[in-house]
């Protein structure tokens, strides 16, 4: 007779609502009367109640500590099995299938302007509906420059906002996946800070529906670039991790000539994605020319990937790289002079 009850009440609903059922998840849920924390209690729910959804969602968001995890969710107003009528934070709700199809969109809408702010969420829900219309190369090589764009925002937004203290008390945005297409969320520096890290295996099924094969040829190079799981990360496959801060250059390996080489026959096909490449290219560039590199090769297999690098006359190369490389290719051949630390597998720099 329970569900019978709660079949009853859903009947006042509209046809759309009929089906939006949400079961309680928390180990204690206040049934409020208006949506915010400090409401005058109506009812306490207890874990595993269900609830039928009444269609109103909050256009805010608010931070509470649920069940030891951080949330960051609007309210809905929902009936209870014996009638009555308040608010829940939908952190304490698990809807089924159907309730998360009816709210997803407003709930995802939500959460992104309450982290953001409405400028900002604006444009990263514009960026989702942009990357699930895409249609061709050009509309992914766009994606990938807006979206790079965006992340680079909304992460030291949320590196400003949330600061994490204790791992066990991490704040719950997986679901920033969602509103993020493309990107994975990350813990990183030891735990304390979020970040957003493209994933290419997302943009390579992304890539196979589109028109053109440039945005393939794209998320290959980024495959070579981040080898070891598809996934961008703070030490791709030119460097090699040695500490949670701290890598050393493999310039010496060949990995630098053969990504300068599939850059340059990317661009000789379509200069489609030029701007990333290039912005690939000034990185890769960096890890040969800055004065503060180190590097795990001896110098000698430095050398001769350099001359490679020189001799091969990307078209890429503007003339100033050309110079850049050619003058630090000479420091090689005394590296001690010039303060370049090679040949750190062994631990020790040597000549």
């Amino acid at each position: 007779f329970v569900w019978l009850g709660l079949f009853g009440l859903l009947s006042c609903q509209s046809v759309a609502n009929q089906a939006v059922l949400m079961r309680v998840n928390a180990a204690q849920c206040a049934l409020l009367e208006l949506p915010k924390n400090g409401s005058t209690i109506l009812d306490e729910l207890v874990l595993g109640d269900s609830v039928a959804y009444l269609g109103e969602m909050t256009d805010s968001t608010t931070e509470m500590y649920i069940d030891s995890v951080w949330c960051y969710d609007p309210w809905v107003k929902v009936k209870t099995i014996q009638g009555r009528v308040g608010w829940v934070n939908v952190g304490q709700l698990d809807p089924d299938a159907a309730g998360m199809a009816a709210i997803d969109e407003q709930l995802q809408a939500t959460r992104i302007r309450g982290m953001f702010g409405a400028e900002l969420g604006g444009q990263i829900l514009a960026y989702r509906t942009s990357y699930k219309s895409a249609k061709t190369s050009q509309d992914v090589a766009s994606l990938y420059q807006i979206g790079t764009s965006l992340r680079d925002t909304s992460v030291w937004r949320l590196q400003q906002k949330i600061v994490i203290e204790d791992l066990n008390q991490s704040p719950d945005l997986l679901w920033l996946e969602r509103v993020f297409p493309g990107f994975v969320l990350h813990l990183v520096a030891e735990g304390s800070a979020f970040f957003l890290f493209w994933d290419y295996k997302q943009l390579d099924a992304l890539a196979k529906t589109t028109k053109g094969i440039e945005d393939e040829d794209f998320v290959q190079l980024c495959y070579r670039a981040y080898s070891l799981d598809s996934v961008e990360n703070f030490f791709p496959s030119w460097l090699i991790q040695t500490a949670d801060y701290e890598g050393y250059s493999l310039l010496g390996q060949g990995i630098h000539r053969r990504l300068f080489t599939e850059m340059d026959t990317v661009l000789h096909k379509s200069a489609v994605f030029q701007q990333p490449i290039s912005r690939f290219q000034r990185v890769l560039l960096d890890d040969i020319t800055n004065t503060t590199v180190k590097y795990w090769e001896p110098a000698i297999k430095i050398i001769g990937e350099m001359e490679a690098i020189v001799q091969a006359n990307y078209v890429l190369f503007k003339p100033k790289d050309r110079v850049a490389i050619a003058t630090r290719r000479k420091m090689f051949d005394n590296p001690e002079k010039f303060g370049i630390e090679v040949n750190l597998r062994g631990g020790q720099p040597q000549d």
